[in-house]
C-alpha cells in the first residue's frame, strides 16, 4: 500500500503543465524585451561620421600620403585659440608664406553633426587664416584642415576644446 500511495502522490504532484507553461512564459518575457528594444532604438539618431564615408574611405590613401607630407614639415600648422578677441588663428608654415593656398577647414562636432562647419581658405591667404568662434558653441571640436600648396596635398586634423 505504500508504492501505490507514493505514486499517487507523485502523479498529483505533476499535473504535466509545468514545463509547457514555463517554457512560454520565458519565451514571451524575451519576445516582449525584444519589442521594446526595438521601439527604444528605433527613435534613437545614429549620425554617420560624413554623409558620404564610403567614397572617403575609398581615397584614404591619398590622405594618409597627405598626412605623412605634413607630418614632414615642422609646425605646418598651428592652431591658436586666442580668447580676448573670440578667435582662432590658423597659421601655416613659413615655408608656405608667399604661395597660393587653397583648402578647406572642417569643424567637426562629435556630440551633434548639425553643428558641424566648413570654411573655405580665400584664394589670397598669404599666412595667417582667422575663423571667430562666436558661432562656435563651447566643447568638444574635432578640426580637420586640408590644403593644397604646388599642387601638393596636406591634412592636419586635432581635438579641441573651445571655452
Amino acid at each position: 500500500m505504500n508504492r501505490q500511495s507514493k505514486g499517487e502522490k507523485n502523479k498529483k504532484s505533476r499535473s504535466g503543465l509545468e514545463w509547457p507553461i514555463g517554457i512560454a512564459v520565458v519565451l514571451l518575457l524575451f519576445l516582449s524585451f525584444l519589442i521594446g528594444a526595438l521601439v527604444v532604438l528605433s527613435g534613437e539618431q545614429f549620425d554617420l561620421v560624413t554623409k558620404d564615408y564610403y567614397e572617403k574611405g575609398l581615397a584614404y590613401q591619398e590622405r594618409i600620403d597627405a598626412i605623412r607630407r605634413t607630418q614632414e614639415i615642422p609646425d605646418a600648422l598651428r592652431i591658436i585659440p586666442d580668447k580676448k578677441q573670440n578667435v582662432l588663428v590658423f597659421r601655416f608654415a613659413p615655408q608656405f608664406q608667399g604661395k597660393p593656398l587653397s583648402g578647406k577647414i572642417y569643424f567637426y562636432r562629435p556630440s551633434n553633426a548639425r553643428q558641424d562647419k566648413e570654411v573655405d581658405l580665400p584664394a589670397s591667404l598669404t599666412n595667417d587664416f582667422v575663423v571667430p568662434t562666436e558661432q562656435l558653441p563651447k566643447g568638444k571640436w574635432r578640426i580637420k584642415a586640408e590644403w593644397q600648396v604646388d599642387g601638393q596635398t596636406y591634412y592636419y586634423e586635432t581635438v579641441l576644446y573651445l571655452e
